[in-house]
């Protein structure tokens, strides 16, 4: 199956566009509207107003680049789904979360996605189980989110740049995350471990990396920020953008998910593929990636048992070891070459 793929993104997505113009993909940036958070009033009163416009918009997209088949990117992307129909093309949803989205609009939406998918694409059953509908949808295909395997993999030398631009010795257990600074990730969490941790071991060392969200600035400052001003062991604690994920992934001992919704994040696949050992709050489909044999799930958000499955970990060489080994066994599943057959099952049902 040949496949030709156009990437449309509003024109905000300035990050996004970059990456996927750096790697050869034919992407274009349109002034789309998006529902965001209820306290961005003007944002949401412009999604009403020019709803029709921008779904106009794609349809003429649609014509212009003669697209047989649209795949819609997440539950709330509904313009493409209604272009697509009023196009007559056929359409594949992909579901990418669940919880960020209030359960009344979920319902919404999610009988949209019953009546105009010809094919639902979802990040793990799990996911799939909070969407209203989901035994009406009329093809479902489970895929994992794609790892690129020629970057995310064990890597030594990077290991030993990496920490050493961090300045961090090799006697030092970290413990690291990945994620913009945004509220679903729960930064907050991690600060919270910081000085307790340190209390009983002065060997660790905490790294959150990720790009710092305007749109979130409030809560950052509110929540973490003021935390970290707080604490006793602050040079314990590094933030930092300066690295590719697939570098400073290479610096971590253990790699900590603290969010508090998700569906499945691609980072801790990314991880994975490292040979890093996870330890993850209980959320969307983390089960489906994680078990006891490459890491340590706690319920969302228990402290305690964060606490305790951190020293399990980092007071426990040979147990990192094991959950390490756990991850490289597995990280075959992730690879990109598996993520296209996924596709290609999914456009084939539609």
């Amino acid at each position: 199956m040949e496949i030709e793929q156009i990437v449309v993104l509003p024109k905000e997505s300035q990050d996004s566009y970059k990456r996927l113009k750096d790697g050869g993909v034919n992407v274009t940036r349109q002034k789309i509207r998006r529902l965001r958070r209820p306290s961005l009033i003007a944002n949401n009163i412009g999604y009403f107003i020019f709803f029709w416009k921008d779904v106009l918009l794609i349809k003429r997209l649609i014509k212009t680049y003669k697209i047989d088949l649209v795949q819609i990117c997440g539950l709330m992307h509904i313009h493409g789904a209604i272009a697509a129909n009023i196009s007559r093309k056929k359409i594949v949803w992909q579901l990418l979360s669940s919880t960020f989205v209030p359960r009344p609009l979920r319902d919404l939406y999610c009988f949209f996605v019953k009546i105009l998918a010809d094919s639902v694409m979802v990040v793990g059953q799990n996911t799939l189980l909070q969407h209203p509908f989901h035994k009406s949808f009329r093809s479902v295909v489970n895929f994992f989110p794609p790892v690129d395997e020629t970057l995310f993999k064990r890597d030594l030398v990077l290991r030993e740049t990496i920490r050493k631009l961090l300045k961090i010795s090799n006697n030092e257990v970290v413990i690291g995350t990945v994620g913009n600074h945004v509220k679903p990730k729960a930064h907050q969490r991690i600060i919270d471990l910081v000085d307790p941790l340190l209390e009983k071991n002065s060997n660790l060392q905490f790294v959150i990396a990720g790009k710092y969200d305007q749109s979130h600035s409030d809560y950052y400052s509110r929540e973490v920020f003021s935390r970290y001003k707080k604490l006793k062991f602050q040079e314990k604690l590094t933030f930092t953008d300066d690295f590719e994920v697939y570098e400073i992934l290479q610096a971590f001992d253990v790699f900590l998910l603290s969010s508090e919704t998700e569906g499945l994040p691609t980072v801790v696949l990314e991880a994975i593929c490292c040979g890093l050992p996870i330890i993850s709050t209980n959320v969307g489909s983390i089960r489906e990636a994680v078990n006891s044999e490459n890491g340590i799930i706690v319920p969302n958000y228990d402290h305690k048992q964060m606490m305790a499955a951190i020293e399990k970990l980092t007071n426990n060489e040979k147990k990192r070891g094991l959950l390490a080994e756990g991850s490289m066994k597995m990280k075959k599943i992730f690879y990109l070459e598996n993520c296209i057959l996924k596709h290609c099952e999914a456009y084939g049902n539609s």
